[in-house]
């Protein structure tokens, strides 16, 4: 049998490898962008990926709403809690 890539084996075959796309499981745990932490302490802004903010936040973290610096939680940059503001990317 031939590999032909226009034949019925390409149906079959995944290409999102050649893309750089996740595929499954990995898809669920990828890093789909990052997200600016600014510290109201220290003045720093530090890029985190989500699944780390996930777990900053999901531990012992404050939330109101309204304000510039809204979470209260530990800052990646001085490791410190503090007052933060969180930021898509």
């Amino acid at each position: 049998m031939r590999d032909d890539p226009t034949g019925k084996r390409a149906l079959f075959e995944s290409h999102a490898g050649a893309l750089g796309e996740a595929e499954g499981k990995e898809a669920l745990f990828a890093d789909h962008g990052d997200v600016a932490i600014e510290c109201s302490r220290c003045g720093r802004t530090t890029l985190v990926p989500w699944s780390d903010v996930v777990r900053r936040v999901l531990r012992l973290s404050v939330w109101i709403p309204g304000i510039h610096y809204s979470r209260r939680l530990r800052c990646p940059a001085c490791d410190r809690r503090s007052w933060v503001r969180l930021r898509l990317l």
